[in-house]
């Protein structure tokens, strides 16, 4: 389930890179010539979008599906939360152990559940009222369906150092499903 978060909103939106030299980008899936991207060009490279892409995570991309990650060996693509590769970061495997700690310790551990075995699983879901919020932050929430990732990036670059105009509610919603 950390996974799917992390997925749907990383903790770095995104970041910049300059090409050292011409890179050629293969289109997959369509009949769009390749993409030249010559050297010395600065690139943003959006997690944030990349998380919510249909070609690579179906008609669901835009939801939160606890269960996405729950299969091992499955064809789910590795999220870019922590990087990848030879720049991934050292810390990923305490930070996801201390985030797991936080979520079982705020909604608890029902009686009944489950490891990943399917028979049971627990729905989790967090509701707000938007509170003024603009789209691309709804968007990014799950709050408000079909945001494209224009407004994510319009809106979203900023949050950190915003406040909403009026309070914001939300509540953390959990129960078993068999």
């Amino acid at each position: 389930m950390i996974r799917e978060v992390e997925r749907l909103s990383p903790p770095i939106v995104g970041i910049m890179r300059r090409t050292t030299d011409d890179i050629i980008l293969e289109n997959r899936g369509d009949a769009a010539p390749p993409t030249l991207i010559p050297e010395a060009w600065d690139l943003w490279l959006y997690f944030a979008g990349a998380g919510r892409d249909p070609a690579a995570f179906g008609e669901t991309a835009e939801q939160f599906v606890p269960t996405r990650y729950f299969n091992a060996g499955s064809s789910v693509p590795e999220g870019l939360a922590f990087g990848s590769g030879a720049k991934v970061c050292l810390g990923e495997d305490l930070i996801r152990t201390v985030v797991m700690t936080v979520v079982e310790t705020c909604l608890g551990k029902p009686q009944g559940t489950k490891a990943n075995d399917g028979s049971e699983n627990m729905v989790v879901r967090l509701e707000g009222d938007g509170g003024g919020l603009p789209v691309g932050v709804q968007g990014w929430l799950g709050w408000q369906a079909g945001v494209k990732p224009e407004d994510w990036a319009r809106d979203i670059k900023q949050l950190p150092t915003q406040r909403p105009r009026k309070r914001i509610l939300v509540q953390v919603k959990h129960q078993l499903v068999s």
